[in-house]
């Protein structure tokens, strides 16, 4: 199994609890596996009111937001999958 976002590591403990007796490997970029930022402030920039906000910055702007908020959505984890997958 290749990845470290949600999708794979969702496959992936599915595959260990369906096969146990199968050797499962998860390969990962990262040294680690990294827990979503689903605090509520962070989750207001998938607001409607923030795509205005948003789209209202310089392009250099936007890249920075995108930057900041990558872990909200981008290749991470809920906590719980990441302690049952350890």
């Amino acid at each position: 199994m290749i990845g470290g976002g949600q999708s794979a590591d969702k496959v992936f403990a599915d595959l260990v609890r369906c096969f146990p007796h199968v050797n499962v490997s998860l390969v990962m970029r990262a040294g680690a596996l990294k827990p979503a930022d689903d605090s509520p402030f962070v989750n207001e920039i998938f607001s409607p009111q923030f795509t205005d906000i948003f789209y209202g910055q310089t392009e250099h702007a936007r890249h920075a937001l995108l930057e900041r908020y990558r872990y909200t959505n981008y290749s991470v984890i809920g906590r719980p999958l990441i302690e049952r997958i350890y």
